[in-house]
């Protein structure tokens, strides 16, 4: 893939991960029993990796940090 549109596959990556923190399920059904919240620190960290990078890259990683913490206390 060349590298000038990477960006856009991140950002839409992003904006599937937000969709995920949208949808009214517990994201704890995703991890093992003795690792409960992984799925949302995994979620917080992806989202951190990109909130260094500009536009709209870190719009999405915003926006996906705002839904995760609005959902559960990270």
């Amino acid at each position: 893939m060349n590298s000038r549109f990477e960006w856009a596959l991140r950002y839409v990556l992003l904006l599937w991960l937000n969709i995920i923190c949208i949808i009214p399920f517990d994201l704890a059904q995703f991890d093992e029993p003795e690792d409960i919240g992984r799925t949302a620190a995994s979620l917080q960290t992806i989202a951190k990796k990109y909130l260094s990078n500009a536009g709209l890259e870190r719009d999405g990683a915003a926006l996906l940090l705002a839904r995760l913490y609005t959902r559960c206390v990270c």
